[in-house]
């Protein structure tokens, strides 16, 4: 598990795109652990999320490993990100009123069982803050009307980017 990568992709469909990633990994000794693609017929867009395996793998390897996939996709157009599944997503968390699902998260996350960072909490409510103080986990109030919907949005935004989430 500690040697998982995940990589998620998506590009313009066309034939060969599974088999020429699939075969890159195969060819730098990953196994497939699981995978799923598919293709919105409407945007004709592939979309590809896969969990790799290598018996061994350190921070140069992994590094090179994604250089290496970056040379051989440009020509199809990806869009694509690689990490390590021991390397926990970094996530803000918006909420509204009505705490139950909060609370399930934050239990979940605190027990280990949802393997993230929790960077905060954003909600136009104050209800929550008490909760998540008791988690240890920041709370960001940013009340919103129809009027400064636009602004409040923003500001969800900056908040992700400050807390590289």
């Amino acid at each position: 598990m500690d040697n998982n990568i995940i990589l998620k992709l998506s590009c313009p469909d066309q034939p060969g795109i599974a088999a020429t990633v699939l075969t890159f990994f195969a060819d730098n000794g990953f196994n497939i652990i699981e995978s799923s693609q598919h293709e919105d017929p409407f945007n004709r867009t592939f979309f590809m999320r896969t969990v790799f395996s290598k018996f061994e793998i350190d921070k140069n390897n992994f590094d090179q490993v994604k250089a290496s996939f970056s040379d051989v996709v440009n020509h199809l157009e990806m869009h694509w990100k690689m990490r390590e599944v021991k390397d926990k997503l970094r996530i803000l968390i918006a909420v509204s009123n009505w705490g139950h699902c909060l609370s399930k998260l934050l239990t979940t996350w605190y027990s280990g069982e949802l393997p993230v960072e929790i960077v905060g909490i954003v909600s136009n409510h104050e209800s929550q803050r008490e909760i998540a103080n008791w988690y240890g986990v920041p709370y960001y109030h940013l009340p919103i009307t129809k009027k400064t919907k636009p602004q409040q949005e923003q500001q969800i935004m900056q908040c992700m980017k400050d807390n590289n989430a």
